[in-house]
Formats: C-alpha cells, structure tokens, sequence
C-alpha cells in the first residue's frame, strides 16, 4: 500500500500566500475578544457588588435638582421683586425659650437700639447711598374696612415707612406723608391679599381682589385699643385711604407714613428718641450689597424680612444637599468596596484564561485594560440607572412637596426639582473613574501572576 503523495511545494506556498498566518495584533485582538467574552459570566457578580453606584448617583442627582429646584421657587422668589441694591436690617436678636434676647426693642437684655446714632453709621458706611429707617408700632391698633358690603374688623400692627423709600418701589402712590387732620395713606402688604385670595375669599364664597380693586377703600384705625388691650388714655381713632399695595411691608402689618408711629408713641406714653426697629441700606450698586450687608453685620445687625428667611432658607438647603450627598458618598464608598473584592475575585477565578491570552500573545497591560473596561463598563452602566433613578426621585419628591406647599400656603408653586446636566455628568464621571480605579487595582494584582 503506498503513502499520499507530498504536496507540492509551489501549492504549499500558494496557499500561504492566499491565507497568511494570523500576526501579532490578530492574534491579540482575537485573545481579548475570547477574554471578554469569557469575562462577561462574572458579570452579575459585578453588578451586584456595584448596586450601591447607582444608588449613590440617583442621590446625588435628585438632591441636586431638587436643591435648584427650591432654590429657584422659594429662596429667589422671596427676593423676587425686590431691588438687588437694598439690604433689610435689624438689631441682632437671640432667643432663649420664649424669651428674645439681644437689642431689638423689648430685648430681655435690653442690647444697643437702633436709634438716630447707629443709622448715622449705617450712612457712613462704604458704598451706602442711603439709609430708610422703619418702625413698628408698639401699642395696640384695629382696623375697620367696609368692602363689598361688609365691614371687616380686625387686629393688626402699624409699620413706619418713610416717603423716600415707597417712592423706590414701581407703582408707588404719588404722595405717600401725614399730617394730623388728614387722612391716613395705608399700603397693604402683598402677602396679605394673597392670604384672602387663595384662602379666606374662597371659603367665604367671596370674590378675589385685585390690588387695583382694593385702591381708595376707606379704613379706620383706632391707636391705643384692641382686642388685646388699649394703652393709657383715651384711643386715637383716624381715618385713611388704601393707597396701595406693596412687597416692603411686613407680611404682619399695615404700611403708614413713619411720622404717624412716631407720633402715636408719643401720645401713648413712649416717648423720648424713637428706637427703630429696622432699617433698610441701599447700596450704590448691587455689586456692593454683599458688602454693605456684612458690614451692618459687624455692627451688630442682622438681616431682616425677605432677606433673612432667604438667608436661613439657603441654609437650610445647603445642609440638606450636603447631608444627602454625604449619604450618597458613604453609599458610593461601600459599593467600592464591594466592587474592589468581587473584582478580585472574579480575577483569581480567570486565572486560567488570563494565563491563556497572555500565551497567545496579549500583553500584561492588554490583559490589565479589559479588566478597567469591564469595571468602568459596570460603573458606567451604574450611573445611567442611578440618573435615571434620581430623575424619577427628585421628580416624584418634587411634585409631592410642591402640591403640600401649594395647600399650605394657598399660592402656586412652580416645579420643585429642576434637573441639573452637570451635576449628572459630573456624577456619573466619578462613577466610571472610580469604578476604573477600582478595576485598575484589582488588575493590578492579577497581573503580577501572569508570566
């Protein structure tokens, strides 16, 4: 029996020339391909380990938007309105229990009042371009209105404000002084007409006003009488005249010219050099306020009105959004730590195919690359389920507090969470680099057994 016969050589030649052997770089991609694939089994075990990621990155991005979101609605829309230049201040105030402490009037400890002394520093200060003093009255007021056929009675506090200052605000009336024997001009606080609006007209069954609507309505106040008390000696019963409605005055109280409060605490015993009970810095520009405000700060005065719940609810926010981000970060930390063992271990189980790609022709760093990409991939698949997951959070949060408000307050509030691409992004960039460095360690390791 005879053997084939050889091939020839001319046919061996030309069948390498038509299929040439795979190079270097074939074989290695075909290593890595053969890797990634085998990789993609301890997939799960990755995922679940890095669970906490997306956790961490759907904290992140509701906390975020939801902190632009109230930023947007509550703190700005307190200011809202207000000129940018104007600083509201009032001596600096502390409580212990249900007493205040510090130098407002009435303070337990009495403190420094702002009287005619401390508004003359005020002027003095850099960058002021004027001072308005306000005064809230001290003795008991009521008020009686007749509007729509009914004569309305109630309790309230007078606020002093000077002519200068109505006059700053945009559709302020003409004139806006007192003098005895005339009547009375009276600015209505803005929060009040939203207060019967949105809650007492509709329970009532009465109709909304307009501010227009309420212009020239006759009041009478009587000083020195109400239903908490009167004050020594008979009341001082005037008339007035609704003269508008304004965002300066107080949420509690009915705007008058300031000589009338002054005059009224006169008459009702309080006499002497009048103890103000705010002030309002008007800056030469609103670059300056900042400025102007820290100064009156340093004197003893703190902010007042609008600017000082702005304030304290800018706070409020900054240390909820830290809090949340904290819990975040500690989420994050723990889903590191769990990625950083499961990925070592996932990497000692492949021994065997690592040590396989490293004979056919991958490198240590090639073999050391597709484990950063496999935990980048789970990094990055993380961050897009946790931004996802925190758009439906902050969303569904947002809407939730934004319809309580709503009922609370008897106004409209607009959207409560307002997405923030860079916060997103931001947070899932750290997710991918810090699943990366993970992986690059957990690498690292394996790769010093692949020889």
């Amino acid at each position: 029996m005879s053997g084939a016969a050889p091939a020839p050589a001319g046919d061996a030649e030309e069948r390498e020339a038509r299929d040439p052997p795979p190079g270097r770089l074939d074989r290695v991609r075909g290593a890595l391909r053969v890797g990634w694939r085998t990789g993609r089994a301890g997939w799960p075990r990755l995922a679940a380990a890095g669970a906490g990621l997306w956790v961490a990155v759907a904290l992140w991005v509701a906390a975020a938007g939801l902190a632009e979101g109230v930023r947007r609605e509550l703190v700005d829309g307190l200011l809202r309105g207000l000129p940018a230049s104007e600083v509201k201040v009032e001596p600096e105030r502390r409580s212990l229990g249900i007493f205040e402490l510090g130098g407002g009037r009435g303070g337990l400890l009495g403190g420094r009042p702002l009287g005619e002394d401390r508004l003359a520093e005020l002027r003095a200060l850099p960058g002021v371009s004027a001072v308005h003093p306000r005064i809230m009255s001290r003795f008991p007021v009521s008020l009686r209105a007749e509007a729509m056929g009914q004569s309305l009675v109630t309790d309230a506090v007078l606020e002093g404000i000077g002519e200068e200052e109505v006059a700053r605000e945009e559709g302020a009336p003409g004139q806006f002084r007192w003098a005895e024997g005339e009547e009375v001009p009276v600015l209505l606080p803005e929060g009040l007409l939203t207060l019967f609006n949105e809650g007492l007209a509709p329970g009532a069954g009465l109709p909304r006003l307009s501010p227009q609507a309420v212009l020239g309505l006759s009041v009478t106040l009587t000083l020195g009488r109400s239903s908490f008390g009167r004050s020594p000696g008979p009341p001082w019963v005037l008339k007035g005249r609704i003269a508008g409605v304004s965002r300066r005055i107080s949420a509690v109280a009915a705007g008058v010219p300031l000589d009338l409060v002054v005059a009224a605490a006169e008459r009702f015993g309080e006499g002497g050099e009048p103890a103000y009970s705010a002030a309002v810095v008007v800056a030469e520009d609103a670059g300056r306020a900042a400025e102007v405000a820290e100064a009156a700060r340093g004197m003893g005065l703190q902010p007042a009105g609008e600017s000082a719940m702005a304030e304290q609810l800018g706070r409020a926010i900054a240390f909820a959004r830290a809090a949340v981000a904290g819990v975040g970060a500690l989420f994050a930390a723990m889903a590191a730590l769990a990625l950083l063992v499961a990925t070592g271990a996932a990497a000692r189980e492949r021994m065997p195919e690592l040590s396989l790609l490293r004979c056919l022709g991958a490198s240590r760093a090639q073999v050391r690359t597709m484990l950063v990409a496999e935990a980048a991939g789970v990094g990055l698949a993380g961050a897009a389920a946790g931004i996802l997951c925190g758009m439906a959070l902050g969303g569904l949060v947002g809407g939730r507090a934004a319809g309580w408000l709503e009922g609370a307050l008897g106004t409209e509030i607009g959207a409560l969470f307002v997405p923030s691409p860079a916060h997103a992004l931001g947070a899932a960039a750290v997710t991918v680099a810090l699943s990366a460095a993970v992986g690059w360690d957990a690498a690292r390791r394996a790769s010093r057994l692949l020889d």
